[in-house]
Parts: structure tokens; C-alpha cells; sequence
């Protein structure tokens, strides 16, 4: 039975997902080396803060790493020593955005070391992480991943099998670059409505009434009126996550215009110095092309 989880990457993800565990009745460790004080409200519940990174998994039945490049997941796990010093048995569950390969190279050292490699990204950004409501897709050992089921299900509203290790990263990869380019055409849309006098409000309800009904125009229309442009998913991530799809492609021999696009307006808006916002930044691109501001 799984009871201990440790997590590293306590950031706008992996910070509520340590305390949805905790409310769940998981005992959880959690590795944060510049200012434990920081996670002073996961103390507050429970969560054992070490500040080795050696000491993070020596009794974790599960530990789960929520970092923003698999080098990170390499340099922490292999590296960093954190798997030497693993309790034997231990499963590594990768939830972040990551190549397809790179979580089959992560098995490939780590199975046969008799632990055991899940790879499951996550649906959703900080604010449904916060509200228990991202999904989780999974791949690598079905037994093992029906263990997990229930950790998955303690920190978002869904979990979903995919298949072999690394197949759920493939899903994620698809996923953001439809976000991405979502995202892009609603701002399009709506800079051109503003431009020409529109009230933005007024065009994001009459939108919502037909085909051009879209989640991220609903989610993100209000945080854009009051300017709050901080990070629910920073744009330089999303950035990372289009390049790891645009190698993918590649790969595939698979020509997908849209998502280069999309990688070209995400490198300039990192480029504009809007990297570490909310990946809706990228609106204030079109803003400066447009000379207007978009608000209330």
C-alpha cells in the first residue's frame, strides 16, 4: 500500500498537489532548498521539507517530480543522487512535460534497478491545480499505474491509461499545442474586435454563443481585463513544450504549419521579456502591433 510520496518541483503545480496528498491522508516529504519558510502552509499540515536532495526519497513509496525540463529531472534524479538513495521499490512518477524518449531513457535506467517509471503530465495549470480539477494521462506499467490511481485521483479530477511508458507524453505534447494555438487565435480575434471598438466582454459573450466558443476565452478574459498576467503556466515553458512538439514532428515527417506558428509567436513573446508571466502574455504582442491596451 502506498503512504509515503515525496514530491520535488514545489512550485504552481506541485505545491497544491502536495497538500491535496496531505488532505488525503498521505504522508508527504517534499524537497525545497532556497526558503523552507516559503512552504511554511504545507508544514503547517504535515509535510516533512528536507533540504538534501538525497534524503527526498529514502522512504518514499512514490516519488513524483513535477520540473520544467527533463535535464532538471535528469540532473536531480540520476545526478543528484536522489535514486541511489531511494527506498528499493520506489516508483518515479514524471508529471511534467517532457519528450516522449526522454521518460523511455528515465525507464531504461531505472527498471532494471528494480524501480519503476510512470510517466504522467497533467491536463490544466495552476489555477485547477489548486482546484483539484487537472487530469492526469499516464503511461508505463499498467499494475503499477492501477496503484497509483488513487494519488492521481487525490490531486485532480481524472487519471487516464495511455499505454507504454512515454505514450502519455506524446498526448501531452498534442495537448499544448492545441492550447497554444487556441490561445493565439482568440487573441487575434480579440485584438481585432478591440481595435475596432468593440467592448472585449461584449465579444467574448457573443462568441461563446456559437462555433467559436472557446475554454480559453472564457478562462482567460478576465485575468486580460484586470492585467494579471501572472503565471498559471508561464509562457517560456509552453514555449519549451512547442519545440519538444515541433522536434516530435519532425520526427514524424509530419508538416504542422499552425504549431510553427505558434513556436514563433511564443519565441517572441519570450523574446519581449514575457517568458516568465502567464503564457497569456503573449496578447501584449498583438497589443504593441496594435497600439491599444486591452481592459476593462
Amino acid at each position: 500500500m502506498i503512504k509515503n510520496v515525496s514530491l520535488i518541483g514545489i512550485g504552481i503545480m506541485g505545491k497544491p498537489m502536495a497538500r491535496h496528498l496531505m488532505e488525503a491522508g498521505y504522508n508527504v516529504t517534499i524537497y525545497y532548498h532556497r526558503d523552507p519558510a516559503k512552504m511554511q502552509s504545507l508544514l503547517d499540515l504535515g509535510a516533512k521539507c528536507v533540504t538534501d536532495v538525497k534524503e527526498l526519497a529514502k522512504d518514499a513509496d512514490v516519488l513524483i517530480a513535477m520540473l520544467p525540463t527533463e535535464h532538471v529531472v535528469y540532473e536531480m534524479l540520476i545526478e543528484g543522487g536522489i535514486m541511489d538513495h531511494a527506498k528499493p521499490g520506489c516508483i518515479v512518477v514524471n508529471a511534467g512535460t517532457n519528450s516522449p524518449e526522454s521518460n523511455m531513457e528515465l525507464g531504461e535506467l531505472l527498471i532494471p534497478r528494480g524501480f519503476q517509471v510512470i510517466d504522467a503530465p497533467v491536463a490544466g495549470s495552476g489555477l485547477q491545480a489548486e482546484a483539484k480539477t487537472i487530469v492526469f494521462i499516464a503511461g508505463g506499467d499498467k499494475p503499477t499505474y492501477d496503484k497509483l490511481v488513487p494519488l492521481f485521483e487525490a490531486m485532480g479530477k481524472d487519471c487516464i491509461y495511455a499505454g507504454a511508458l512515454g505514450s502519455a507524453s506524446y498526448a501531452k505534447l498534442a495537448t499544448n499545442t492545441m492550447m497554444a494555438i487556441n490561445y493565439l487565435s482568440f487573441s487575434e480575434a480579440l485584438t481585432m474586435a478591440v481595435k475596432s471598438g468593440v467592448d472585449p466582454e461584449v465579444f467574448v459573450r457573443f462568441t461563446s454563443g456559437g462555433g467559436a466558443q472557446s475554454a480559453v476565452a472564457n478562462n482567460k478574459i478576465g485575468r486580460i481585463l484586470d492585467r494579471n498576467f501572472d503565471p498559471t503556466f508561464r509562457g517560456d515553458l509552453l514555449h519549451k513544450d512547442i519545440i519538444l512538439a515541433s522536434n516530435l514532428a519532425r520526427d514524424l515527417k509530419l508538416p504542422l504549419p499552425m504549431m510553427n506558428l505558434a513556436k514563433e509567436m511564443y519565441s517572441m513573446s519570450v523574446a519581449e521579456g514575457y517568458g516568465a508571466e502567464d503564457y497569456g502574455a503573449v496578447l501584449k504582442c498583438y497589443e504593441n502591433w496594435a497600439g491599444i491596451t486591452i481592459e476593462k
